[in-house]
């Protein structure tokens, strides 16, 4: 997906990701797909972790007040924190 967005646009991609107790982690910015799978590769899973969903939309905020960013996607599994504390985040 990301090589084609690359061949297309030059697509920037920031990996994002928690884990464990506490654990939260993004990368640098890459438009390289081999980068990303690299780092994405390096990721295991550690310990069950509760869902940080605002952390990671509050985190993509503060990258918005330092570059442009187009995009967020999350994926993950399951929701477990409060839906109006999530929404006023996204907000």
């Amino acid at each position: 997906m990301f090589a084609v967005a690359d061949s297309v646009a030059g697509l920037a991609v920031q990996l994002v990701f928690f884990r464990g107790s506490g654990e939260f982690q993004a990368s640098e910015w890459t438009t390289s797909p081999s980068a990303l799978t690299a780092r994405m590769q390096r990721v295991h899973l550690q310990q069950a972790a509760r869902l940080n969903l605002r952390r990671v939309l509050a985190h993509a905020a503060a990258e918005g007040r330092r570059t442009k960013v187009g995009a967020l996607v999350y994926i993950g599994d399951c929701f477990e924190e409060s839906s109006d504390a999530a929404a006023t985040e996204a907000a």
